[in-house]
């Protein structure tokens, strides 16, 4: 049995006897037993103790958690007053919360103050100093978490104060900025001012020196508050500049300003020297002064003085340039009044010897005189009964001068013995085409004449079109068939030089097709060349016989000596459409109005042009636009709020045809009917300013990781691929590339040039909306190239065509089948779109034909009349507002 480590004795309670001995003054029990039970009974006692306070801890940790569940901020957290680890178990676990709590809300309250006063430091610290009264009230009944809360509060508040006071000096420092900006723009016209008025002699460079010092004084108050130098002028050390530009910094403007004012007094000099010789003599003489190291000139450095002769000699062309275009201007002023006396204008025979001698041509002056003093032996009413009498005169029209035309011109009366396989021909008539005229071997002129009457003048009713538009049909059917040249004239809207256009545009066409054609095609520009030439004789002989068809308003106001063609013709203050007055604006607008509805009606009952302007008015703006080609939107702008469109239209192409621009009215047109292409526009004008003063073309490059330059497509070659979009406008094409260069060449001054597709997209008033989308500008349909609208998305036009086909073949607006039927929608679906000047589209099948309407005329599709229904079936594909797209 094992031992027990307990003593033992038969009275023991644990069952053995223990010896009182063994205890001192216990009878019967052992000291080492006593002191062996109670170690014992204290290590249960601890255990006991240590059970209870964590049944307390754990209590007071549940009652925390549940009064944070209740209130997560504790707001009414009061400490418990017990001294057991309970009371202080929860007030350890809830102060913690309620701390989180404070310095959360403190935070929050801190942002407000701070965005209520972020530049102001002394309200930033008023509204803290409230705040952290209430906080501090809060945290009040707990000293250990107001000290805690205290700590935060004082380090947030810290930080908040700072940035407060860092957001008021920067916002400090962007005004003192702003405000040197706008002194630095002063002092600077200051002294360009100056310098531009300042004689160049040594009194003018001390004015000149005078005014870039008084620039540098004022640049200097933004400047370090150190000592430094600036322009020449030394600057003490001063406490009360700005500091917010470095010394290098105020160094660059000033030497800018130098370099400016500089060219501002030389160019200043040069345009009080009247004459290009003049100017180049001042030039020369400048050059040999800058040489000799003498004069006020003689600081600058080979690069500067070259840089700045180059400025005044571009200066110097450009006067050399506009005396030319004055004498010519001249010129054609004395011819234009010769003209008018001829027949019986009322001439100031002193305007026009004037006219002629400022022209400078010797010869035109002795002209001028002889007509003075002999007049001409043959009246105009003579001359034109001569030439209505001639069989085949060159300017005869009708039929018989357009055969005639055609016979001895164009055709010739040679015989060719294999004309391309057509057997033999004569006069144009081919044995295979004509068998009987060739049944006796030959074809005889009056034969000829016959056959071309019969197939090609009559079936196109040529007796009813004007006499030049007659004659260039005329070709144009002998060469490509009366169907070819019925379809070019429907597409030319009765324009003879779009009429020419066109076809010249089929000729290329088919040369690039097909080799066969290629061989063709010199002969074919030869032909028409023959064409215009003849074009001019008829234009010329009509303008003899009724006389005022080269200004047809001014001469329908009549003369002293000669009755008004049209009374009333409303009168016309040119320069008021460049007033700051709206009301004047307005009525020139106005005006405009009723010239339109005029020379339509002379038009009508005439047959000549329909004019907008006079001669003289389309010169005034002309010599307007080309001083500030800006003027040509303010003229485009007037014209669309106050006359309209169709007037707009109209009056545009007036001073185009009148010799401005047609670059500079394609500008104004394309910002009037997209206003969102106005920045595009402006930027184009800048460049076209750019390449008047020498700007070269840009170049589209690339640099690689080696640093290697590789050139990219420019406007040329992206223009060529997209060709057939520009096929029934190739007039628009040129305008387009223009714009496109002038606006690349400015974006190359700014050195942010983009791909050359962009611009010939901006220059077709294509624009990228809010959604990243890109409206207008070049789209493709059915794998050929097309001129979206401003207000179709580019990449959806297919989508969109395809929509509308199917509801345009589902309705009875739709192209039509030659028997009359409409085009079935899967059919319709695969035509491709092709832009016409009218601003419609025609459609063109696979096969080449292009669709018909019900009454057999060529079908033109007006996108912009079903944009409402397609911005409903396509949504974000079809851009709401702006104006229409042409």
């Amino acid at each position: 049995m094992a031992r027990s480590r307990f003593p033992h004795g038969g009275d023991s309670p644990f069952g053995r006897q223990q010896t009182a001995g063994n205890v001192p003054g216990a009878a019967g029990t052992s000291a080492p037993a006593l002191e062996s039970l109670a170690s014992s009974a204290r290590a249960l006692g601890r255990d006991l103790r240590e059970a209870a306070d964590r049944r307390l801890v754990q209590e007071g940790l549940t009652d925390a958690a549940r009064d944070a569940a209740r209130d997560p901020s504790l707001e009414g957290f009061t400490p418990r007053r017990g001294f057991d680890v309970g009371s202080r178990a929860y007030n350890e676990a809830a102060g913690r919360t309620r701390a989180a709590a404070l310095r959360s809300q403190f935070a929050e309250e801190e942002d407000r103050n701070r965005a209520a006063h972020p530049d102001n430091p002394q309200a930033y610290a008023e509204a803290m100093a409230v705040t952290r009264q209430r906080f501090e009230q809060a945290a009040a009944v707990d000293p250990r978490l107001s000290l805690e809360l205290g700590e935060f509060m004082t380090l947030t508040e810290a930080a908040g104060l700072g940035r407060v006071r860092e957001v008021q000096r920067g916002r400090m420092a962007e005004a003192a900025r702003g405000a040197l900006r706008e002194t630095a723009r002063t002092a600077r016209a200051l002294a360009g001012q100056t310098a531009t008025a300042a004689q160049f002699d040594d009194n003018g460079a001390a004015l000149v020196g005078a005014a870039l010092q008084s620039h540098a004084r004022d640049l200097a108050h933004y400047g370090p508050t150190g000592a430094f130098e600036l322009g020449g002028v030394r600057f003490e050390e001063d406490p009360s500049r700005l500091n917010v530009m470095s010394v290098d910094d105020l160094t660059a403007v000033q030497i800018e300003v130098e370099n400016e004012t500089r060219e501002a007094w030389m160019l200043g000099a040069l345009a009080r020297v009247q004459g290009a010789d003049a100017q180049m003599a001042f030039l020369t003489g400048v050059r040999e002064l800058w040489a000799q190291g003498e004069g006020p000139l003689s600081r600058l450095s080979f690069t500067e003085f070259e840089r700045l002769s180059g400025r005044m000699e571009r200066e110097i062309a450009a006067t050399a340039s506009g005396e030319r275009a004055e004498r010519t201007a001249l010129e054609a002023r004395t011819r234009d009044l010769l003209t008018a006396l001829e027949y019986g204008a009322d001439v100031d025979p002193d305007e026009l010897r004037e006219a002629a001698r400022l022209s400078g041509d010797v010869g035109l002056q002795a002209q001028v005189e002889y007509r003075l003093a002999y007049g001409w032996e043959v009246s105009p009413q003579e001359r034109a009964r001569g030439a209505r009498g001639g069989e085949g005169g060159a300017g005869l029209p009708g039929f018989a001068g357009a055969v005639d035309f055609l016979l001895d011109r164009l055709e010739g009366g040679g015989l060719v013995p294999d004309d391309n396989g057509a057997g033999r021909s004569q006069w144009g008539i081919t044995e295979r085409s004509h068998p009987q005229a060739w049944a006796d071997g030959r074809v005889t002129r009056e034969e000829a004449a016959a056959i071309y009457r019969r197939e090609y003048w009559e079936p196109l009713g040529l007796d009813a079109l004007p006499p030049d538009l007659a004659v260039a049909v005329f070709s144009a059917a002998v060469v490509g068939g009366v169907g070819t040249a019925r379809e070019l004239l429907a597409r030319s809207g009765g324009d003879v030089e779009r009429f020419l256009q066109l076809e010249m545009a089929r000729f290329e066409r088919l040369a690039a097709s097909d080799p066969r054609h290629a061989r063709h095609l010199n002969g074919w520009r030869a032909r028409q060349g023959r064409v215009r030439g003849q074009i001019a004789n008829l234009r010329q002989s009509q303008r003899a016989a009724e006389g005022f068809s080269s200004d047809p308003l001014e001469y329908a106001r009549g003369t002293r000596t000669r009755p008004p063609v049209m009374a009333g013709v409303v009168a016309l203050e040119p320069g008021a459409v460049f007033s700051a007055d709206a009301g004047e604006r307005r009525a020139w607008a106005q005006a405009v109005a009723g010239r339109h509805a005029q020379g339509r009606e002379l038009n009508r009952s005439h047959s000549v042009p329909a004019r907008v302007f006079t001669n003289a008015e389309v010169a005034f703006y002309k010599d307007a636009i080309d001083a500030d080609p800006v003027q040509a939107l303010t003229l485009a702008r007037t014209l669309y709020d106050q006359a309209g469109p169709e007037v707009a239209r109209a009056a545009l192409r007036d001073l185009g045809r009148g010799g401005v621009a047609g670059s500079d009215i394609y500008l104004a047109t394309l910002a009037m009917n997209n206003p969102e292409s106005e920045t595009f526009v402006r930027g184009a004008m800048r460049g076209r300013q750019l390449r008047a003063e020498g700007a070269s073309a840009p170049v589209f490059e690339s640099v690689g990781r080696s640093g290697t330059r590789r050139r990219e497509e420019n406007i040329d070659q992206a223009l060529r691929r997209f060709g057939a979009a520009f096929e029934n406008i190739p007039d628009e094409m040129a305008h387009v590339r223009r714009a496109a260069e002038d606006r690349a060449i400015a974006a190359t001054a700014a050195g942010d040039l983009r791909a050359a597709e962009w611009y010939i997209n901006s220059a077709l008033g294509g624009t990228t909306g809010s959604n990243g989308r890109r409206y207008g500008g070049l789209a493709e349909v059915n794998g050929r190239a097309v001129i979206a609208p401003v207000w179709a998305e580019a990449g959806a036009m297919e989508d969109i065509w395809r929509t509308l086909a199917t509801n345009l073949a589902s309705g009875a607006r739709g192209p039509r089948q030659s028997n009359g039927l409409p085009i079935p929608a899967a059919e319709l679906r695969r035509f491709s779109l092709e832009l016409d000047a009218d601003g419609t589209y025609l459609l063109r099948a696979p096969s080449g034909a292009v669709a018909s309407d019900a009454d057999g005329r060529v079908y033109r599709l007006d996108l912009e009349a079903s944009r409402g229904w397609l911005r409903q079936q396509m949504g974000e594909a079809i851009r709401a507002g702006g104006r229409p797209a042409r």
